[in-house]
């Protein structure tokens, strides 16, 4: 998660040690369609993370120009 938001995750926590609620949807999207998927092996089409996970985590991203 930290790789695609360009930001450790400690740096997004407050003071209790909690993260945004959109982070921990983001988290449990991912988690939930990686056990949805988990066979090693699909046959026929392959699915994507859904875009809500992406919106959810770009609330975050620190994006730069280089």
């Amino acid at each position: 998660m930290e790789h695609h938001l360009d930001i450790t995750l400690s740096d997004l926590e407050d003071e209790g040690g909690n993260l945004p609620p959109s982070i921990t949807h983001a988290i449990l999207l991912m988690v939930g369609n990686l056990y949805m998927n988990r066979e090693p092996v699909t046959f026929g089409q392959v699915n994507k993370i859904p875009n809500t996970l992406e919106y959810l985590i770009n609330l975050y991203r620190r994006f730069s120009v280089k």
